[in-house]
């Protein structure tokens, strides 16, 4: 049998994601754990001036790299956070980011409509349904099709989100974002 020694670029890409999603260390680890040159990074996040409490607050780096990940927090009462990229608050690389914020309101009525029924399943709903007759994919839409957004929808993707920042060799301890109606 002949083995190519040609590796795609979408095969090493593959294969980086995989790495960081299972955490299994890369080049810029440290034994412990940590990631070699992590800056503080933290800040308020407000929406018409109001502080929001209990927000997921995600930096998506313009490239992702096993040194350049992205990094996340959940906002406080007082809306403020501690970005964490792999232990908590332990900061994030310096670069370029996006900056997704995300709240939801799940709904305690998890039956979707007969419309979202429709656009998950591209049919009318079962007679009862059930959470163990669904496949992975149609736990995930109805999930999605039964919570509210209370925030602004554009703030909730990497590729609508209008908020981005660059973050510096010494970091930023003071990031003021409001998010705007």
């Amino acid at each position: 049998m002949i083995f190519s020694t040609q590796i795609s670029m979408k095969t090493i890409k593959n294969i980086l994601i995989l790495l960081m999603a299972t955490g299994i260390p890369l080049a810029g680890c440290e034994k412990s754990g940590h990631l070699k040159g992590l800056v503080p990074a933290k800040g308020i996040i407000t929406y018409d001036g109001q502080p929001i409490s209990n927000a997921t607050v995600t930096f998506v780096p313009d490239t992702v790299t096993p040194e350049h990940r992205g990094a996340y927090a959940t906002t406080d009462e007082r809306g403020r956070f501690i970005m964490t990229t792999l232990q908590p608050q332990d900061g994030l690389a310096p670069g370029k980011y996006k900056i997704v914020v995300r709240k939801f309101e799940t709904s305690n009525n998890s039956h979707p409509t007969e419309e979202q029924w429709a656009a998950i399943r591209g049919s009318a709903p079962p007679v009862s349904p059930s959470p163990q007759n669904l496949s992975p994919a149609e736990a995930i839409a109805r999930e999605k099709a039964t919570r509210k957004h209370l925030l602004p929808g554009k703030y909730a993707e990497a590729e609508t989100t209008d908020l981005e920042i660059e973050i510096g060799k010494k970091g930023d301890m003071n990031i003021q974002i409001d998010l705007q109606n």
